[in-house]
């Protein structure tokens, strides 16, 4: 029989354990059509449905559930990833190796974020880097911390907006309008990528009063464009795309939705991480002093700024 004919035959079972054979490591259903229709096992695959990855979310979730002798497990929930049984020993391993070059990537581009929020108008925030290594957990923690700290977090004071005698009025009236901000950093932004990370956004975010994703490279195809409109609408992450030669020429793609209340359980949580704690400090000081004296992320300008640039080989990760 052709080759053809057995593609037909494929499930979307069998299509998931193909790709993930040849990719080798965990996907989202989504990165999995995506991946098949690459490596070209989906071409002449039968379907009607116009979400292909939902069919496949559906069918891997089942058969983890109800099959014992699957050859599939979950390997996270928020998103979800699937991946080979076969596979899952080497499959922390290889990711932590990954996660540790991207998070090295990523921990270049703070600089860039922290002048770009202290110049621009919507936000003349301070900011400081959360080390997420920083925080102390017991393996049954580190679930139940995943995705609990953003990579930066600001704050933009009142005293910065106001005159004296009305920053003086908020505090007996406890109405400050001091902003809080929580910064999620990507190096690339992509329809591979964009679920995965805009949920870790959404979940590391939920204390402040404004949640941003920030990437230097983000695809500016039409239906990714759709669907990082979609998101934002549904959870109000706001989008940044960092412009490394023109820094203040940075772009908000998609402003993020303004909440009024602050998450004080998820903040109490937070004050775990040494770093998060010192900037609750940083803030409660200046406040009081109604006057920015705290060491908060120093912003890089003119020469330094430039020098940083050219030092760290930014411009290679756009």
């Amino acid at each position: 029989m052709s080759n053809n004919g057995e593609r037909k035959r494929l499930t979307f079972h069998s299509l998931a354990e193909q790709t993930l054979e040849k990719v080798r490591r965990p996907l989202t259903p989504f990165e999995i059509w995506e991946e098949s229709k690459d490596l070209r096992l989906s071409q002449g695959f039968q379907t009607t449905g116009k979400t292909p990855w939902d069919s496949i979310s559906a069918q891997l979730y089942v058969d983890v559930r109800d099959n014992q002798n699957s050859s599939f497990y979950q390997h996270s929930k928020r998103p979800s990833r699937f991946y080979l049984k076969k596979y899952e020993r080497t499959a922390s391993i290889a990711e932590s190796a990954e996660d540790t070059a991207d998070s090295t990537k990523e921990g270049l581009l703070h600089p860039l974020l922290v002048r770009f929020i202290d110049a621009n108008e919507n936000f003349r925030a301070k900011a400081l880097t959360i080390h997420h290594q920083a925080t102390k957990s017991t393996r049954s923690q580190k679930g139940w911390n995943e995705w609990l700290h953003p990579d930066i977090v600001a704050v933009r004071f009142p005293y910065t907006e106001y005159g004296k005698e009305v920053t003086e009025l908020q505090k007996e009236a406890s109405a400050s309008s001091l902003t809080l901000f929580s910064f999620e950093m990507k190096v690339d932004l992509n329809l591979g990528n964009v679920r995965q990370a805009y949920f870790q956004a959404v979940s590391n975010s939920s204390w402040a009063n404004e949640g941003y994703l920030v990437a230097i490279n983000i695809d500016r195809d039409p239906y990714f464009m759709e669907e990082m409109r979609r998101l934002n609408n549904a959870f109000g992450i706001g989008i940044i795309q960092l412009n490394a030669q023109e820094i203040d020429q940075s772009e908000i793609l998609f402003s993020a939705r303004t909440r009024e209340k602050i998450d004080w359980s998820t903040i109490d949580r937070l004050n775990a991480n040494p770093d998060f704690k010192n900037f609750l400090g940083y803030v409660s000081e200046d406040m009081r002093l109604s006057k920015t004296k705290s060491p908060y992320d120093a912003v890089l300008k003119g020469q330094k700024f430039e020098d940083y640039i050219r030092e760290k080989s930014i411009l290679e990760l756009s």
